[in-house]
């Protein structure tokens, strides 16, 4: 079955009802407006996935 294929009954969001507290929120738009990038390679390693 792909994701697709679900009715709104047969999907279940984990997050539904939470809230995103104000810190998370500055901080996104902080990034966002951020000039600075980094590249994907340099993502995987801080992740530990390279």
């Amino acid at each position: 079955m792909k994701v697709a294929d679900l009715s709104n009954e047969e999907f279940i969001d984990p997050d539904y009802g939470l809230e995103i507290r104000e810190d998370f929120v500055q901080s996104l738009e902080d990034s966002i407006s951020s000039k600075e990038r980094i590249s994907f390679d340099k993502v995987k390693k801080r992740l530990g996935l390279s």
